[in-house]
């Protein structure tokens, strides 16, 4: 298995410390604490909803 992160500056760097690719696997460890989602597709928007109920103080980031 081959992590593919976007091209964002300063992200690699963040991976695996504060920066985490399944909130299934690292949602615990955020639960009610404040934590961002990148929503790079309109479905993965949806998905946003779902993980608020680890944290009521979300951002979703859209990537433009």
């Amino acid at each position: 298995m081959v992590d593919l992160l976007p091209d964002i500056d300063g992200l690699r760097e963040l991976w695996g410390g504060s920066v985490f690719q399944c909130p299934y696997c690292h949602g615990w460890e955020v639960q009610d604490r404040r934590f961002g989602y990148l929503a790079s597709t309109v479905e993965a928007i949806e998905f946003a909803l779902l993980l608020r109920g680890w944290s009521p103080d979300m951002m979703l980031f859209t990537d433009g």
